[in-house]
């Protein structure tokens, strides 16, 4: 890390060490036998080690198996169409069905490229 800390002053780029966290990737055979931590530290900051990270609203787990994302879109998804139905009685099926798909169908759209692309 010291490395890298040197290229990006030497490039005029700056890593935010607060916001910076770590993940290790590994199988789901391999993390279930040993701990998996990583202690990193650059610049005298200690780097977080996570089981899960979020990157471009992508969220990663250690076994890259998507689980923490899904749970977090069904939620999401979830939310907006108990708000619509709620709401069902003032809106026309058409009007309804374009909410739906601007709201919900979103996430599911962004979120199945990401978890097809491993």
């Amino acid at each position: 890390m010291e490395i890298v800390s040197e290229w990006l002053i030497c490039n005029k780029l700056f890593i935010h060490l607060g916001k910076t966290e770590s993940v290790l990737f590994r199988s789901k055979q391999r993390l279930s036998k040993t701990e998996p931590s990583l202690n990193i530290t650059c610049n005298g900051h200690s780097i977080v080690s996570k089981e899960s990270v979020k990157y471009l609203g992508a969220i990663l787990d250690q076994s890259l198996s998507f689980e923490v994302m899904v749970t977090s879109i069904i939620k999401k998804a979830n939310g907006k169409l108990k708000c619509l139905y709620r709401n069902r009685e003032y809106l026309t099926k058409h009007t309804n069905r374009l909410l739906v798909m601007s709201l919900v169908q979103c996430h599911f759209d962004y979120a199945s490229p990401v978890c097809f692309m491993v």
